[in-house]
């Protein structure tokens, strides 16, 4: 695709942008906890010492991967050092940021040739919270990618999913994002909690929107997002895509 081409009158390199809005879901997922943690005022007194018997080292069972069936023209990705598992259409191409982050931009920049957009989507793959990406080649209108983030807990944090709803609302909500689904659901394996997202992205004269999809799922103490971007015209189509995919993550405990 040639630099300078036009979208909806947007350039690829204005579409990029939106790495940076979605990530800020991630990211005041991760500052919300620590203003969580921060807030609890510490009234704990100085405590005697006591010494500690030994006790019996627990034994760690893992829960066995389910037995999905192969979705066809779909792939089945594998990331966060083995312990995460995703299936994507044929169409897109990621990995684990870990170990494929090269390869990935090599072929993001082969099938975009935007260097600016290029530049915002490395941005995004370096933010620490972040293990997975994955990008569609084969988008119209509008850049599709998606990826997989996660914010560790305190193991002593007790927190409801709908507050953790709430706190992601409040730092990702302004006059150009808009929500327009909130929910606490059930796919197939986890409890999860969705938001779904409109963003309104400057354009010359034009008005541009798309659509984030984020799913927050909470497996002991870690919360994993899962967010996907797409036009808002064709979000509506595309959405049993995003769901088939949401449905097929899992994490081995």
């Amino acid at each position: 695709m040639k630099t300078g081409q036009r979208y909806f009158g947007m350039t690829l390199a204005q579409i990029g942008i939106l790495a940076v809005l979605a990530l800020v879901a991630c990211i005041a997922i991760g500052i919300m906890g620590t203003l969580m943690l921060n807030s609890v005022p510490n009234t704990q007194q100085t405590q005697p010492t006591y010494t500690l018997q030994p006790s019996p080292t627990p034994v760690v069972t893992s829960t066995p991967w389910p037995t999905i069936t192969p979705i066809p023209d779909w792939q089945e990705y594998s990331f966060a050092d083995g312990q995460a598992r995703i299936w994507l259409p044929a169409s897109y191409i990621g990995g684990d940021i870990a170990t494929s982050s090269e390869e990935i931009m090599e072929k993001l920049k082969g099938t975009i040739d935007d260097e600016a957009f290029a530049n915002d989507i490395q941005g995004l793959m370096a933010s620490p919270e972040i293990s997975f990406f994955a990008f569609d080649t084969e988008f119209t209108s509008s850049v599709r990618f998606m990826f997989v983030g996660s914010e560790t807990l305190s193991p002593d944090l007790v927190i409801k999913m709908d507050d953790y709803l709430n706190n992601m609302v409040d730092n990702s909500t302004d006059g150009s994002n808009r929500v327009v689904e909130r929910q606490v659901t059930q796919l197939d394996y986890y409890p999860v909690g969705k938001l779904v997202v409109e963003s309104k992205i400057p354009a010359e004269d034009v008005e541009v929107y798309v659509t984030i999809a984020i799913y927050v799922i909470q497996v002991d103490n870690t919360m994993w997002i899962i967010t996907f971007r797409t036009g808002r015209e064709e979000f509506g189509s595309y959405r049993s895509i995003i769901e088939a995919s949401a449905r097929s993550f899992w994490i081995q405990r």
